[in-house]
């Protein structure tokens, strides 16, 4: 299956950078034998560089993998705004042809590159720039002991060959500095390369949180198998951060779940996570789950706030919010209300593959209670 996916994935980006070969040769009215040879080898080489990079990511972990898995995965983000342009270029050609309208596409082609890669420039830095999302929330049965208390969620940090130890040291010290009570890590905390998993945690022990730091696992820290017990788990468990792997815990009065991602996909098996758990529907509740789907399992239980994430804000780049909507519904992002319960998806902090960010930005969750 491995190999599969790598075949097809191979041959998806070869064929894709042929479209945009094709394109610019077109539309910049490319045509000396020694541009159009020196293009090819260059796309060709690029068409290759993002598996190839992966490749030697996921074993070794040193300043040579990380510089080439940098620089491929940042092509691949920038390609993506040049296929656009390009998809965008090949639109306004037919509609030329159909109505016979006169346009200089080598001039409108330049244009829309060059956008194409400034908007990228832009996506590099939205992407390493997260925010402070602050939300007010009102909690049915909330305990007065959490009444105007403070929680800080993180998810989707994607820590590995980009975004290392540096980036996990800035993103904790926000966290330190929003003084909350409680903070909760909604999984992709690893991205699934190689990497010091130690140094990535160290940092982020003790936040100065009262009440502690807790974690659920998102799809990324499955990479490493028995998600109970494989290097990432491992990393964790010698920090002062609390796994909560489908189990709960009690508060000051409330009640906090954490839900698994694979174990827990269908209505039913959280229903049952949630039986086993011992959950008491008339107390305050936070289910912590990576992935913001079984909405209304959680809604029928009366959990008064869900977190989220795994979206990226809906895809990470516009516009592929379509897709995570078609899966996800309203709930890929943002604040929604379903009955007593709340439901709040984050943006994440962090990126996956491509260091880009266009059209949403990162972020770090400041949550308030009422």
């Amino acid at each position: 299956m491995i190999l599969i996916f790598i075949f097809t994935t191979q041959i998806l980006l070869f064929l894709l950078h042929f479209f945009l070969y094709k394109s610019m040769v077109r539309f910049l009215g490319v045509v000396n034998p020694a541009y159009l040879g020196a293009l090819r080898i260059i796309l060709g080489l690029l068409s290759v560089s993002f598996m190839a990079a992966s490749l030697a990511a996921f074993r070794y972990f040193n300043a040579a993998t990380r510089a080439g898995y940098a620089l491929a995965a940042g092509w691949l983000g920038m390609v993506y705004s040049l296929l656009l342009a390009s998809a965008l270029l090949w639109l306004v050609f037919a509609v030329t042809k159909i109505f016979n309208l006169p346009v200089n596409f080598r001039l409108f082609g330049s244009v829309l590159y060059g956008a194409a890669i400034v908007i990228s420039v832009y996506g590099f830095f939205n992407a390493a720039h997260p925010r402070i999302k602050t939300i007010e929330i009102t909690l049915p049965n909330l305990p007065p002991s959490w009444q105007g208390k403070t929680a800080v969620w993180v998810s989707d940090m994607h820590y590995g060959q980009i975004w290392n130890a540096g980036t996990a040291q800035k993103t904790a010290n926000a966290v330190k500095n929003l003084k909350p009570d409680i903070v909760f890590l909604g999984g992709d905390f690893f991205d699934g390369t190689a990497a010091n998993y130690n140094q990535l945690t160290e940092v982020y022990n003790n936040l100065g949180a009262p009440w502690g730091t807790y974690f659920v696992p998102g799809n990324h820290e499955e990479f490493g198998g028995d998600i109970d017990n494989n290097v990432y788990a491992r990393a964790i468990k010698l920090t002062d951060i609390k796994i909560l792997h489908n189990e709960m815990v009690n508060i000051e009065g409330m009640q906090i779940i954490g839900s698994d991602f694979t174990l827990v996909r269908k209505d039913a098996q959280l229903q049952e996570m949630l039986n086993n758990a011992g959950l008491n529907k008339s107390q305050a509740s936070i289910l912590l789950r990576h992935e913001p789907s079984l909405v209304g399992t959680a809604a029928k239980n009366n959990i008064g706030l869900q977190l989220s994430g795994h979206t990226h804000g809906g895809g990470q780049v516009w516009p592929l919010e379509i897709f995570t909507h078609m899966i996800y519904g309203a709930y890929d992002t943002g604040l929604h209300q379903l009955e007593q319960t709340t439901i709040y998806t984050s943006t994440g902090a962090g990126s996956w593959g491509p260091p880009v960010r266009i059209g949403n930005r990162p972020e770090i969750v400041q949550i308030k209670f009422h």
